[in-house]
């Protein structure tokens, strides 16, 4: 995939308490990105803490940005909040 170095009109936004775990973002990060819906291929890492039921959102380096992790989680834990523009 072709990586863009123009500014993305957003940034993403981790409500903390909202994921449930589903891993629908990452399955959508992996087909969008990678062509097949894979855990492994995905650029984003969905894991329990040790206590209770929260999760833990962690992207990986290889992430660009692109936004499908926000588009299609059901739950709100992925948000895409629009970049204010610069003044100058």
């Amino acid at each position: 995939m072709n990586k863009s170095t123009k500014a993305k009109p957003f940034t993403i936004f981790l409500p903390s308490d909202k994921c449930s775990g589903c891993l629908t973002c990452q399955l959508a990060c992996s087909y969008f990105t990678e062509g097949v819906f894979s855990l492994s291929k995905a650029k984003l890492r969905i894991s329990r803490y040790e206590e209770g039921s929260r999760f833990m959102i962690t992207f990986l380096p290889s992430c660009t940005n692109c936004g499908f992790c926000a588009d299609y989680c059901p739950w709100g834990a992925i948000i895409k909040v629009k970049s204010k523009k610069e003044v100058g």
